[in-house]
């Protein structure tokens, strides 16, 4: 997965999230009302839980990556 290698080639494994979630987002609305849902057809988003499973991914990944480079460095020693 592209974010996947992205993240694990990245120095500041924070900022890479960040960035990467700046760009899928683009700019924030600056209307006082935002959506909760998108519908398309039969398909029905709820965009706060998208928000939600996003976010613990990145989160979720970063903390797996720098376990596995804590792991590695410490086989090394």
């Amino acid at each position: 997965m592209y974010y996947n290698q992205l993240l694990i080639c990245a120095d500041n494994k924070m900022n890479t999230t960040c960035g990467t979630a700046k760009r899928e987002i683009g700019k924030k609305c600056v209307s006082e009302h935002l959506p909760t849902l998108f519908k398309n057809e039969n398909t029905v988003i709820h965009l706060n839980q998208a928000a939600d499973g996003f976010k613990n991914y990145f989160l979720s990944l970063i903390d797996r990556l720098n376990l596995i480079n804590v792991q590695t460095h410490s086989a090394i020693l």
